[in-house]
């Protein structure tokens, strides 16, 4: 299995990952997680490995208080970076970060990525019109996985 293969279940990545089935149901249903899982020819969803760090980081994204939506974009982007830090190896890129900037009765986001303190400094200038700029660090966020991921991760061959 690599990160990309869709084999797991609603109800798998739900015990794998501790987020009910009926959330990322109900982003699909919304269009937040279009990019996420596959109907198989029976038209029952899968996920792959990358899917199911996203769906847990997107959980834990709303429980900061992130938008749905925002939340989900942002995980998706991340998950690959993510997997690198559960599996142990360094990634490339440590912190993400998202900007909104509030225009005319709605926000519009970016989402970007930086391997040190001083990326994300530079990335805040370049975006100094924003009105909301946070980061996260993958490193840190990856020592919290649930138990049933990390060992998920380390079994999954090189990609």
């Amino acid at each position: 299995m690599n990160i990309n293969t869709h084999t797991l279940s609603p109800s798998t990545v739900e015990t794998m990952t501790g987020v009910p089935a009926i959330h990322p149901r109900d982003w699909r249903t919304k269009g937040f997680i279009e990019q996420y899982g596959k109907q198989d020819s029976n038209r029952h969803w899968k996920y792959s490995f990358r899917d199911a760090v996203a769906i847990w980081f997107a959980w834990r994204l709303i429980g900061f208080g992130r938008d749905r939506r925002q939340a989900c974009i942002l995980a998706w982007e991340a998950a690959p970076y993510l997997i690198d830090f559960i599996r142990g190896t360094e990634a490339d890129r440590q912190f993400v970060f998202s900007v909104e900037v509030f225009v005319q009765d709605s926000s519009t986001g970016v989402v970007g990525f930086a391997s040190n303190f001083a990326g994300i400094e530079e990335a805040a200038e370049d975006h100094e019109q924003a009105e909301r700029f946070d980061t996260y660090d993958l490193k840190r966020i990856a020592k919290t996985v649930p138990v049933g991921m990390r060992e998920v991760a380390e079994d999954i061959e090189n990609w």
